[in-house]
Formats: C-alpha cells, structure tokens, sequence
C-alpha cells in the first residue's frame, strides 16, 4: 500500500513539473518584430511596447506576452491593411503586468520562462486550447520620452 502512493504522488509531481512546450507551427506567420521603450507622461513611469506584424486567416485569441522579466497583455491592431499584435508593458513598478482595461483576467505574474534579451513569448488560444509561441530576434528601436 505505501508503495502504491509513492508511486501515485511521483506520477502526480513527475507531470506537474512538465515544462511548457513552445508551438512549432502556430496558426498565423510573423514578420520582424520590434520593441522599445518609453517613459514619460509622470515621473517614475516607463514601460515596454513590443510590435509584432502577422497574418493568419485564422480565428486566434491572443492573451499575453512575455519579455524581459515581465507579462503584459497583448491586443490586435489592425492599420493601413495589415494586423498587428502589440504589448504593452508597465516597467514602472519592477514585475507589475500591465492590466487590460478592457479584460476581468490579470495576467500571471510569476514568470515561466527563460529568455534571451530580445526573444519574447505570446500565448494564445486556437480551437479552444492554448499555446505559447516564442518570437526570436526582436530588434529594439528609438527610446520614446514623452513629455509632462
């Protein structure tokens, strides 16, 4: 019997510790990504922008993004004829997701993976399930400062 639940609870810890497994084909195509980041507005108030164009001609609901040690939340833009993703991410305060104004969900705040400086990685849903992508080469442009 005591092996019995030895084993059970190796098995339970065995697939909780399951690292999270990258989509290799994901439903949509991505062109350069870019970031940068701003502050302004206030003292003490800074954050990330992360531009990311794409197609698919799929149904996706992209949920968050994930770069630098910080989560935010990540919206479709569409301009001029193309679609793009951006994230925005409140550096203000070290750790603090930015907050959707137009979403009840917050993102979680503990980080899960380990990036280089300019990889980021966006979750989504496609067919009712969800899936982590991750963005390589992400070219950094101009610093914004916006002005008081």
């Amino acid at each position: 019997m005591k092996n019995i639940i030895i084993l059970l609870y190796c098995c339970v810890l065995i697939i909780s510790c399951k690292s999270i497994e990258f989509h290799k084909q994901p439903p949509f195509e991505i062109s350069e990504a870019t970031y940068s980041y701003w502050t302004g507005g206030q003292p003490g108030v800074s954050g990330i922008t992360i531009l990311i164009p794409y197609n698919t001609n799929k149904t996706i609901q992209f949920d968050s993004i994930y770069f630098q040690s910080n989560t935010g939340f990540i919206e479709n833009y569409s301009y001029d004829g193309k679609d793009y993703l951006i994230g925005r991410i409140d550096t203000s305060k070290p750790a603090t997701p930015t907050i959707n104004e137009n979403s009840d969900k917050q993102p979680d705040q503990r980080f899960p993976f380990q990036l280089l400086q300019n990889e980021a990685v966006i979750s989504y849903s496609y067919q009712n399930k969800s899936f982590y992508f991750k963005i390589s080469n992400l070219k950094e442009t101009d610093k914004i400062v916006f002005e008081l």
